[in-house]
């Protein structure tokens, strides 16, 4: 099985398309009906003075960064990013040259074979998404420049595990990371790494709280 197409409709939901005919709801589709999430998104849009700019500029920087740390431990470099000039400011290009050192200071060995943005699928569960890293050892890494490791991050990680954990030909992790990168001096003063491992314990209790919220985007709650 192949990924054929991501697709994103008017409402912004990703769907992953395979060769074999399946299509799948992406984790973070599905973990965006969590009504929690949603409150505490609303509430941030409420305070906050340019929400939309706000959340366009770090999605860009955030796939900046994504591309140039991954990069290192590419065969083939990762296609480039579309640029909106528009988010661009005079700290753009300085946040992300940050935000890239910071990798030096999470202490990850990838290994001489990592695996490098790898679409993922659960038939069991029937989702789909696009891990960042797998090292050699089996480390499952997921790169954020948030200022904290929300909830949504280890649903996220719980999901791309348990889909591993599913596909023929691929080893199951042995453990996952979230790698924060936040290049604001202001909430990352010290501008290194932060990393929060996750253990198969854990796994399994954020996974299960994923198919809650999946029972929610299903509308079956």
């Amino acid at each position: 099985m192949n990924l054929q197409d991501v697709s994103e409709d008017d409402d912004g939901d990703r769907y992953y398309e395979w060769d074999d005919g399946a299509e799948y709801p992406s984790v973070t589709t599905i973990t965006g009906a969590d009504p929690e999430k949603q409150k505490a998104i609303q509430n941030w849009r409420e305070s906050h003075p340019n929400p939309d700019h706000y959340r366009d500029r770090q999605g860009q920087l955030g796939r900046f960064v994504h591309r140039r740390v991954l990069n290192q431990f590419c065969v083939r470099e990762l296609p480039p990013e579309p640029l909106d000039p528009s988010l661009l400011d005079e700290e753009f290009e300085a946040d992300v040259e940050t935000a890239v050192a910071m990798w030096d200071t999470a202490g990850i060995d990838p290994g001489p074979n990592p695996d490098v943005e790898v679409a993922v699928r659960s038939d069991e569960h029937e989702y789909a998404g696009r891990f960042d890293l797998l090292t050699t050892d089996g480390l499952l890494c997921d790169l954020k420049i948030s200022k904290q490791v929300r909830d949504s991050y280890r649903l996220q990680a719980a999901a791309y595990w348990t889909a591993l954990e599913e596909m023929d030909g691929w080893r199951a992790p042995d453990e996952a990371a979230i790698v924060l990168l936040n290049p604001d001096p202001q909430y990352n003063p010290d501008l290194t790494a932060h990393v929060e491992r996750i253990t198969a314990e854990q796994k399994d209790y954020w996974f299960d709280r994923f198919k809650k919220i999946q029972r929610i985007y299903n509308g079956e709650t």
